[in-house]
């Protein structure tokens, strides 16, 4: 699946919301020219590096993406940029409200080259709220948008929800307005935002309270570690228990629901009948049950058989990529150097 063959993509980001956001564009077929400063995209520089001192990050997210090298400040080498947006579909950047008009490649200029173009704009916040002109990372947005709390701590910021999300959106919005006839629409999203988006559990909880862990969807310890149970169905719970034989623990009712009380009372002889088992039989319960499943850490995930029969993980060349989960072609995992498509820009 390769719907954007021949939609060019000019990314005018840095960091990883928008260099995710152009990977999925590109990863939906879609030419992604990367424009960074003459000191390349500080990403580039983010830990761990390869072997050749490039970022791993970078490469994860920027593989089978052209790089071009401007400094928007001269004028020259603006006009090269703004010549190249002349012939792009759509342009993506992150700078801070106000920064692209300033220098040259905000929305009206480039809409001045080429009518037709989707220009999107991610930002740490929309322009127009109180914060929006003020710098952050993702640990501050998610803070915001009561993801810190929720979590109980700051660690769910390792995994870069909120920038993922950004991108996920910027991405969605481009692909969006690609779809409109006639084309030519500026498309703006912030990570902030984004976040904030999927708060969906706690809003509809009407005080935006943070849900309380239930005794039938937690973690359980074995003797091989823990595992998420989340049987809250009154069937698969009820087969879950004859399955482990756990006495007393069935819910013998005709509710959809297994309620709370139940869950709490039976939580003891629950925890009893998990602390016996092994990986091997959690792993059996959940093929043959369902509602229990491994807990595995990040570098387990990555490494599980069903990372690669999903689609998900992908050897491209010397990288391994992780994919949308979509039926996309990654057919590049070549990483360009800072400037290797030069070439690309016409003359001064």
């Amino acid at each position: 699946m390769r719907p954007l063959t021949g939609i060019r993509v000019l990314d005018l980001t840095r960091y990883l919301p928008g260099g995710y956001a152009t990977f999925l564009l590109r990863s939906l077929g879609a030419e992604v020219i990367k424009v960074e400063p003459p000191g390349g995209d500080p990403m580039r520089q983010v830990p761990p590096l390869d072997r050749t001192g490039t970022s791993r990050l970078f490469a994860l997210v920027c593989a089978g993406k052209k790089s071009v090298t401007a400094d928007l400040r001269d004028p020259g080498q603006l006009r090269r940029i703004v010549g190249l947006a002349a012939s792009a579909d759509a342009v993506v950047e992150s700078y801070r409200p106000g920064v692209a008009d300033r220098l040259g490649v905000g929305y009206p200029a480039l809409r001045a080259v080429r009518p037709s173009l989707v220009y999107c704009s991610l930002r740490g916040f929309a322009p127009g709220t109180a914060r929006e002109q003020a710098a952050g990372h993702d640990l501050n947005y998610l803070s915001l948008a009561g993801w810190v709390a929720a979590a109980d701590g700051p660690a769910i910021a390792r995994l870069a929800p909120g920038d993922l999300l950004g991108g996920l959106f910027a991405a969605f919005g481009v692909v969006a307005a690609l779809g409109e006839s006639p084309r030519g629409r500026h498309v703006e999203t912030s990570v902030y935002g984004a976040a904030l988006s999927w708060l969906i559990v706690h809003a509809a909880a009407g005080d935006g309270s943070i849900p309380s862990e239930g005794a039938g969807y937690r973690t359980v310890a074995t003797k091989d570690g823990p595992v998420s149970l989340g049987a809250l169905e009154t069937p698969l719970w009820n087969r879950l228990c004859g399955a482990l034989d756990i006495p007393g623990a069935r819910y013998e009712s005709s509710d959809t629901f297994v309620p709370e009380e139940h869950f709490r009372s039976t939580r003891a002889a629950v925890d009893s009948a998990f602390g016996g088992l092994s990986r091997a039989r959690v792993e059996q319960l959940m093929r043959d049950v369902g509602g229990v499943a491994p807990v595995l850490t990040p570098a387990e995930a990555l490494h599980d058989e069903d990372a690669v029969l999903s689609g998900v993980l992908r050897v491209v060349g010397d990288l391994t990529l992780l994919a949308p989960p979509l039926p996309v072609e990654l057919d590049d995992g070549h990483v360009a150097a800072m400037g290797e498509h030069n070439d690309l820009l016409d003359p001064a």
